[in-house]
């Protein structure tokens, strides 16, 4: 573990807790934050792990992570067992299984505005609710 990212990691993580946010796409952020590896910034939680730690049910869950992924704050590639254990080979992958891997992308610049999650979120939510630009669908 190199030290320089793992001081860099717990910096954005620090910084991260501290901005008001709104509360599902803020636990859903700081479940992968806790589980990111410090030198690859990559953990693959599953979704229920992710549902179990922040509380929060699958579709709020989807939606912080699609808030996640169009903000830029993490990238995901979806892999089966094979590629799974060729990148991480201690792992023990299981074969019926696919794996999404999470990336973290500390440079980008919605980590710093807090604002933009909130307002990404809140489209999500509303176009899951039916909404589409201000009427029902």
């Amino acid at each position: 573990m190199s030290r320089e990212s793992s001081i860099a990691l717990s910096k954005l993580r620090s910084k991260f807790l501290l901005q008001p946010v709104s509360h599902c796409p803020f636990r859903v952020i700081s479940v992968l934050l806790s589980h990111c590896n410090r030198d690859t910034y990559e953990c693959w939680p599953s979704q229920a792990a992710i549902q179990r730690a922040s509380g929060y049910g699958r579709s709020a869950v989807n939606r912080a992570l699609r808030t996640a992924k169009k903000l830029q704050l993490f990238h995901s590639v979806t892999v089966g067992a094979l590629e799974m254990r060729l990148r991480h080979p201690k792992i023990n992958a299981n074969s019926k299984h696919r794996y999404t891997i999470y990336t973290l992308n500390p440079k980008a610049p919605a980590w710093k505005d807090y604002k933009r999650i909130n307002q990404e979120y809140a489209g999500h939510c509303m176009s899951a609710a039916g909404y589409v630009h201000g009427t029902t669908r």
